[in-house]
């Protein structure tokens, strides 16, 4: 999901066994209370949350930014050059990255 939440796309989290889940194997957060989107425990929930358009709505946009500006602030699309200007410092440093279709 952290990785999915980057795309700012719909993520409707179904957990009907969420406090047995929580119990059992232990979690880092409260996926209910911070979620990346809707949070489900029933089929009804995850039903209504698809057919009426919700998992897309403006309660789920809110709940995907926070958990982005949370869990995804460094993706953004340009680590990868960052590492490289950094790994090879000045003489790539102010230079204009570029990726050429086909090479390796």
């Amino acid at each position: 999901m952290f990785d999915y939440a980057v795309l700012d796309r719909p993520i409707v989290v179904f957990a009907p066994d969420w406090e047995e889940y929580q119990r059992i194997r232990g979690v880092y957060f409260d996926l209910r209370a911070e979620p990346p989107g809707l949070f489900t425990t029933t089929t009804a929930e995850l039903r209504q949350a698809l057919l009426d358009g919700s998992a897309a709505g403006p309660e789920a946009a809110k709940a995907r930014a926070a958990f982005r500006e949370r869990f995804c602030p460094w993706d953004d699309g340009g680590a990868a050059e960052r590492v490289v200007r950094e790994v090879f410092g000045p003489a790539v440093r102010d230079a204009r990255l570029s990726v050429t279709p086909g090479c390796p």
